[in-house]
C-alpha cells in the first residue's frame, strides 16, 4: 500500500524527487510522451468480467492527434473521445440528468445549441446492405427541416419536410397530427378519417399535371382520380378509360354517363294540373311576350348573364312550361272537338235539308209536267 500526501507524479518525463513542479491542484501528475491509464483486469473466477480498459491522451503516431479517450482494449474500439480545443460545454449532465451539447444549462432532456444551425446527422454506414446514405434534421430561425443529404446537390441538399416558424399551437388547430390510429389530421388535433383536413382551404400544386387519386385495394374495378393538366386546363374524373367528366377552362362541361338531380329544395311542378290551378290565358301570355321577349316565369338573357343560371331551376321551369303547354294543347283539342261535333250536326243538317229541298224540286218538277199536261188536253178540246 502506498500513500502520497501531496503530489505524485508518474511518468518517464517527470524529473527527480524535490525538483519536479506541480500546478498546485493535482494530486497525480502523468508526465510521459504517452500519458495514458491502462485498467487490467486479473479475474480468474468464471463468470467475473474481465474486459481492459484504458484511457489515452493524444495519440502515440505521428498524426497531429490531440485527445483525450475511452478504449475497450479487448473490444478494439474507443467509444468515447473528447479532441482538444473542443468548446466550452460541448458536452454537459446535470444533476437532474439532463444533457447539454453546447450549453452548460440544458433545460430539456436533451439541449443542444449551436451558433447557427444545431443539426442532427443520420449517416447509414456504407457495410450496411442498405447502402451508405445520410440524413440531417436542422432547425433555426428559418424553421425545423430534415434534409436528405445523400439526394442534394454540394451546395443545397433535398428538404422533403420543414415546419416554418410560427405555426398554429391552439390544441384544436395543430398544423400536422398522426393520430394513433394512423389517421393524418391537417388543421385540426382529432383526426377522423385517414386524412382529416380541417381548414378554408386546400391546395394541391405540382409543374405539369396533378392528379388526386381514390383507389379500393379490395376491389379490382377502376381507380378514380381528380385531374388537373395544366397544358389543356381542364378539370376530370378519370376511370380506367376515358375521362367520366370533364370541365374544360372554356366552361364546357362533358359527361359520358346520367346527369341526375335530386336536390332537396327540388319542387317538381306537378301542382300545374291542380284544379285550382290559375292558368294564363294565352291573351295574356301574348301579352307578356310582347312586352318582355321572354317567357313568364323564364329569365330573359340579360338576367342570365348577370346572376348565371341554375340548370336545377331552369329544368324544372322547363317542365311547368311544358305541362302548361300540354294544358293548352288539351284545351285547344276540347275545344276542337266540340267545333267539330258542331260541324258535324251542321252537315247533318244541310244533308237533311238538301235531301228535303231535292224531294221539292222533284215534287215541282212533277206538278210542273201536270200542269203542262192539262194545258195540252185543254187545247186539244
Amino acid at each position: 500500500d502506498l500513500t502520497v500526501r501531496n503530489h505524485l507524479c508518474a511518468g518517464a518525463s517527470c524529473s527527480d524527487i524535490g525538483t519536479q513542479t506541480f500546478g498546485g491542484s493535482e494530486a497525480l501528475l502523468l508526465k510521459d510522451v504517452n500519458a495514458w491509464i491502462k485498467f487490467e483486469d486479473s479475474s480468474a473466477s468464471p463468470g467475473f468480467p474481465t474486459n481492459d480498459w484504458q484511457i489515452r491522451v493524444n495519440d502515440n503516431v505521428n498524426s497531429n492527434e490531440n485527445y483525450m479517450a475511452f478504449e475497450d482494449i479487448d473490444g478494439g474500439t474507443v467509444p468515447f473521445r473528447v479532441d482538444a480545443g473542443a468548446r466550452t460545454n460541448a458536452l454537459r449532465v446535470t444533476s437532474d440528468g439532463k444533457i447539454g451539447l453546447g450549453t452548460g444549462l440544458p433545460v430539456r432532456s436533451m439541449h443542444i445549441i449551436d451558433t447557427f444551425s444545431p443539426i442532427l446527422r443520420l449517416e447509414t454506414a456504407s457495410a450496411s446492405f442498405l447502402g451508405p446514405y445520410t440524413w440531417d434534421v436542422a432547425a433555426n430561425g428559418n424553421g425545423y427541416y430534415i434534409e436528405d443529404v445523400t439526394s442534394g446537390t454540394i451546395n443545397s441538399s433535398s428538404v422533403p419536410f420543414k415546419i416554418f416558424p410560427g405555426g398554429p399551437d391552439n390544441a384544436n388547430n395543430h398544423a400536422f397530427v398522426i393520430a394513433a390510429n394512423g389517421d393524418v389530421g391537417l388543421g385540426t388535433e382529432y383526426p377522423d378519417a385517414k386524412l382529416h383536413v380541417q381548414g378554408t382551404s386546400m391546395l394541391i400544386r405540382d409543374h405539369g399535371r396533378v392528379n388526386f387519386t381514390l383507389s379500393d385495394f379490395s376491389d379490382p374495378g377502376p381507380d378514380f382520380r381528380t385531374q388537373l393538366t395544366g397544358g389543356t386546363a381542364r378539370f376530370s374524373f378519370v376511370g380506367t378509360g376515358a375521362p367520366e367528366m370533364e370541365l374544360f377552362q372554356s366552361g364546357d362541361l362533358s359527361i359520358r354517363g346520367r346527369y341526375i338531380s335530386a336536390g332537396t329544395q327540388l319542387t317538381v311542378p306537378d301542382y300545374v294540373f291542380d284544379d285550382d290551378y290559375a292558368l294564363r290565358p294565352l291573351a295574356e301570355v301574348q301579352s307578356f311576350i310582347d312586352t318582355h321577349s321572354h317567357l313568364p316565369d323564364v329569365p330573359s338573357a340579360a338576367d342570365i348573364a348577370e346572376d348565371g343560371l341554375d340548370l336545377t331551376e331552369m329544368q324544372m321551369t322547363l317542365l311547368k312550361k311544358i305541362e302548361e303547354l300540354t294544358l293548352y294543347t288539351l284545351e285547344q283539342e276540347a275545344r276542337h272537338e266540340t267545333q267539330q261535333a258542331l260541324i258535324d250536326a251542321q252537315q247533318d243538317t244541310i244533308k237533311t235539308q238538301q235531301a228535303e229541298t231535292a224531294a221539292l224540286t222533284q215534287a215541282l218538277a212533277d206538278l210542273t209536267a201536270q200542269v203542262q199536261a192539262l194545258s195540252l188536253n185543254r187545247d186539244e178540246n
